[in-house]
């Protein structure tokens, strides 16, 4: 990186030439190299920490390649042959089939989705009238000190025997 430009950049800024300063800010930003990191760098991160040995990590990408080529060389062939087989009518009426089987599933969970709302209203009604509000605050403070109370009892230091 040039110091120069950094100077020139720094004094458009100051004297508020705002044009000049940012094509001269992307002109510092290209002479920055560009940060990649080296070929095969994960895999020596790998091996340095201990998560993979370097022949574990041969034998993993090896029947990985070998199991893709083995699926393509049985599955494709497989996949040409019913390709000829295969009725577009069939493949329509079937997705046709799918759409309306989804539409009916979100009917239903619209009915349900309705029902909770509903639902959600008539208890918001009732629990925020003052008293049944008063009530559900004093029943959580009696239930929190209840369970505070028996928290200290069941971690009293006690004996090996105690049953």
């Amino acid at each position: 990186m040039d110091e120069r430009h950094l100077y020139r950049w720094l004094a458009a800024e100051s004297r508020g030439r705002d044009e000049d300063a940012e094509q001269l800010l992307f002109g510092l930003f290209r002479g920055l190299p560009e940060a990649a990191p080296a070929d095969g760098f994960a895999d020596r991160v790998l091996i340095a920490a201990g998560v993979v040995s370097s022949w574990r990590l041969r034998v993993a990408a090896t029947g990985g390649l070998l199991a893709a080529g083995l699926a393509a060389a049985f599955l494709l062939p497989l996949a040409f042959a019913l390709l000829g087989r295969i009725d577009p009518g069939a493949v329509t009426a079937a997705l046709a089939a799918g759409v309306t089987g989804a539409a009916a599933a979100l009917d239903d969970l619209v009915f349900v989705w309705q029902f909770l709302a509903h639902l959600r209203q008539t208890l918001w009604m009732v629990v925020s009238a003052p008293p049944v509000a008063l009530t559900l605050l004093a029943t959580a403070a009696v239930c929190a000190l209840s369970g505070r109370w028996l928290a200290g009892l069941l971690s009293l230091d006690r004996s090996p025997g105690y049953a």
